[in-house]
């Protein structure tokens, strides 16, 4: 059936046959040509964003880069936070924010520490070296120093060491010069050249010379001109006062940029008290291992104890000044003086930061150091006008910091009661004259001065100040208070405080009239009261008053709270020592006490002189306990000086049973090869002895080249300046000749050296045999400041030039023989 229905479907002959074009074309589409297949040539970030994205970049890193690398890093990561995490845009607008509110407070601080180098001087002269004679200074190895003296806040305590020693070198180079064409003149017209040009280049690192006062005024002697220039010339000298320096900059940074304040760190930064604590951590720590040994008797004492039981140990100075001004408030009492307490803050524009913790506009850049000089104008002037009015004050007055770092003062003052009010009046003029007008507002002048009578109902005198006392020493007795500004407890904040004035250098207590305490701790010192019965009446009545703690009787018998120094009855007597320093000065030392309106001869309280020295080791035995070496055991042989006993006498091999402990137990501190018993080693030991056989090797004899090559290696291991690679040069130089000197001899170099020895002597020039082999070898060799070559065949000196640094050398030696001979000379006269 299906057979006969396609043949009637089939196409016939004859018949039409219509073709669908769509269903034709659509079966074809896949031979249709096609476009050909290519990378789309669009770019695929957009290049005006990627140029706004580099301009910020640039910005950034353009504004950051005069920056010390410590504020830099945290800046550069705050922004670059924003920028992550908030766009470009925000992060434009933190820069533009940094710019306005925190760069203008850094770079005020960075002006009055950096030294400033005109870049676009035309002439030194307009540059910060003006004040300097060119003829003696190479100001390119000038302008490498105070590169590296401009990055001290981010120095390392060894890059600060390294420092002061290239300013010491070149100041002993200047010296040199200076000194060789100072040569004629007068022992006088020389000292006060060589001090000029010393105390001149001092002052370009802003360092006050020793003695620069003295210099100003004309009344500089030669001896005290001649211990300021040894002083200049010493690396130690820098050393210190360049670690003062750069210590007081980074804090004062920390200050400008936000981290001394509520919030963050109050009084001084985290930074800083972290090193404080870590360097008095590490100073106890030595001085644990160091003793005082007396110089007659050498018998040996604990150097940590003897500081823990002077006023060194914070508890002791606490009571101490309790003591003080508990004594004061009796003497008070007992005079008819009423007592009133104070507080002096400096004007606004010396705070960095608002009490409730935001930038001050006004803050002019004062550091805490600067503010604590104001504050002592304010008392001088004070003092002086009540001087004045013939109004006589004693007391105690107390500097603390505020949140942000400014000292303010604290104090408790007796006067007459007739005097209250003109006290008041005097005080709170000299107080407020000062920026005035910032003053006119409902608060009138309490942000600057107040006072207010002791209220005996309240508390006495002293238990108004005893909280000040504690809080900036200890924090004694304060469990649980918090502090009024930074809110955080005052025993955490007590070590701030310590810590705030060891770096600013600010007395935090002193004693405003009365006796001096340091007469007070040597009578407590002398602990025989029965000699100092034997002394003198009043001598006797001052020591059993000091040795039993009365204040106020000390004070009463030294003449009284108001007295003058001139009228003490028992002063301090200093004696010089018989040794000078190393810079040549004599220095006073208290011997003891002396009463002037009397004949006795003075009273020696100090009888010991002690050296420091290192604690002996400490042999164990079996109970535990501490053995001294030095110290014959009754029954026993004494210990040998050497380490192995060569005495036959004793039994070497000891009866105790396996197991047991040794009789001595050698701390590992003593190094050494370890000591065998003769003829009964370990097989541990035995298999140790022979290891050390097969690897023994024999070391090379150590040359003093070495030396040389380490060091300039050493320097040129990291980035160097021109200055540093000159110094790696004449190093490798020195290694060089030296290894030259230790090669072996040949015969026909022998016999030219012997040649050129002998044409020294005729033509008296002193050359060594080293040299005469270095000459025949056909190298220079500078004799003092002459540089000489030899004959080949003949060996006769041939002079070749002059060396110049070898006369700076001679020059500086010049030098130290001229200051040697001003430290010896015992007339004094004025430069």
């Amino acid at each position: 059936m299906r057979d006969s229905e396609d043949d009637a479907n089939a196409v016939k002959p004859g018949n039409k046959v219509v073709i669908d074009h769509e269903s034709a074309v659509n079966s074809c589409e896949w031979s249709k040509p096609r476009t050909a297949i290519s990378v789309d040539k669009a770019p695929s970030v957009d290049l005006f964003e990627l140029g706004q994205e580099k301009e910020f970049l640039d910005w950034v890193s353009l504004t950051l880069s005069p920056l010390p690398r410590f504020i830099r890093l945290r800046l550069a990561s705050r922004i670059d936070s924003i920028h992550t995490m908030k766009g470009r845009h925000i992060a434009r607008l933190a820069l533009r924010d940094i710019i306005r509110r925190d760069l203008p407070h850094i770079n005020t601080v960075t002006e009055q520490y950096a030294i400033v180098v005109n870049e676009s001087a035309k002439s030194e002269r307009e540059t910060a070296f003006s004040h300097l004679d060119p003829l003696y200074h190479t100001f390119a190895t000038l302008r490498g120093l105070i590169e590296r003296f401009n990055r001290l806040p981010d120095f390392t305590p060894e890059d600060v060491e390294l420092l002061a020693q290239d300013i010491a070198i070149y100041m002993t180079a200047v010296l040199s010069e200076v000194n060789e064409t100072t040569a004629v003149l007068s022992d006088r017209q020389s000292v006060k050249s060589l001090y000029s040009e010393a105390a001149n280049l001092a002052r370009l690192f802003y360092l006050t010379p020793p003695a620069w006062s003295k210099y100003c005024r004309g009344s500089l002697f030669i001896d005290e001109a001649a211990i300021g220039v040894s002083k200049m010339l010493d690396d130690r000298y820098w050393h210190r006062n360049l670690k003062k320096y750069a210590t007081r900059w980074r804090e004062h940074l920390h200050i400008a940029f936000g981290d001394v304040k509520r919030g963050a760190a109050p009084y001084c930064s985290k930074h800083h008290v972290e090193e404080w604590d870590a360097r008095r951590k590490r100073s106890r720590a030595i001085m644990a291992r160091l003793e005082l040994e007396d110089q007659d008797t050498k018998e040996r004492i604990s150097l940590i104890e003897q500081i823990d039981k002077s006023i060194s140990n914070p508890a002791l100075r606490r009571v101490e000044l309790m003591t003080r001004i508990g004594g004061f408030e009796k003497v008070a009492n007992d005079s008819g003086y009423s007592g009133q307490f104070f507080t002096l803050t400096a004007p606004s524009k010396y705070h960095a930061y608002t009490v409730f913790g935001h930038r001050n506009p006004k803050w002019n850049g004062a550091s805490p150091r600067t503010t604590q000089r104001y504050l002592n104008r304010v008392w001088q002037r004070i003092r002086a006008e009540l001087g004045r009015r013939e109004i006589p004050v004693f007391g105690l007055r107390v500097a603390e910091s505020h949140h942000d770092g400014t000292p303010h003062w604290h104090g408790l003052l007796f006067s007459l009661p007739e005097h209250a009010s003109e006290l008041l009046e005097v005080m709170e003029d000299y107080a407020t004259r000062e920026d005035a007008e910032e003053l006119q507002n409902e608060h009138g002048n309490r942000p600057r001065f107040e006072m207010k009578p002791i209220d005996h109902e309240i508390g006495s005198a002293t238990g108004y100040v005893v909280k000040y006392i504690s809080k900036n020493i200890d924090g004694y007795a304060l469990d649980g208070e918090t502090d009024d500004e930074s809110g955080k407890p005052l025993k955490e904040t007590s070590k701030h405080a310590t810590a705030w004035a060891s770096c600013w250098g600010i007395r935090q207590f002193q004693f405003l009239g009365g006796a001096p305490v340091s007469v007070w701790r040597e009578l407590r010192r002398f602990r025989n009261q029965a000699l100092a019965d034997k002394i003198n009446p009043l001598f006797a009545e001052l020591h059993r008053a000091a040795d039993g703690g009365d204040w106020q009787e000390y004070t009463q018998l030294q003449g009284g709270a108001l007295v003058v120094r001139r009228d003490l009855p028992l002063r301090i007597w200093y004696q010089q020592k018989d040794q000078p320093n190393d810079y040549g000065e004599y220095q006073n030392l208290i011997k003891g006490l002396v009463m002037p309106r009397t004949f006795l001869p003075p009273i020696e309280t100090r009888l010991h002189s002690y050296s420091i020295v290192r604690k002996k080791p400490e042999i164990l035995g079996d109970s535990g306990q501490a053995v001294d070496l030095s110290v014959d055991l009754p029954g026993a042989s004494a210990p040998s000086r050497t380490r192995v006993n060569n005495c036959t006498e004793v039994k070497k091999r000891t009866n105790s049973p396996p197991g047991s402990p040794s009789l001595m137990t050698v701390p590992d501190e003593q190094e050494g090869p370890e000591q065998f018993e003769i003829g009964q080693p370990s097989r541990e030991q035995r298999k140790r002895i022979a290891e050390s056989l097969y690897s023994d090797k024999p070391k090379r004899q150590k040359s003093p080249a070495d030396e040389f090559e380490a060091l300039a290696f050493s320097i040129t291991s990291g980035d160097c300046s021109d200055y540093e690679r000159g110094r790696a040069e004449s190093y490798l130089k020195t290694a060089h000749s030296i290894r030259q000197s230790e090669q072996v001899l040949s015969p026909s170099i022998a016999s030219v050296a012997g040649q050129v020895q002998e044409w020294a002597k005729i033509k008296k020039v002193q050359i060594s045999k080293p040299q005469a082999i270095q000459l025949a070898r056909g190298n220079e060799v500078t004799v003092l400041d002459t540089v000489y070559q030899a004959h080949p065949v003949t060996g006769e000196l041939i002079v070749a030039g002059v060396d110049r640094p070898w006369r700076k050398t001679l020059a500086n030696h010049k030098t130290n023989e001229l200051l040697s001979r001003w430290k010896k000379s015992q007339p004094k006269g004025k430069a």
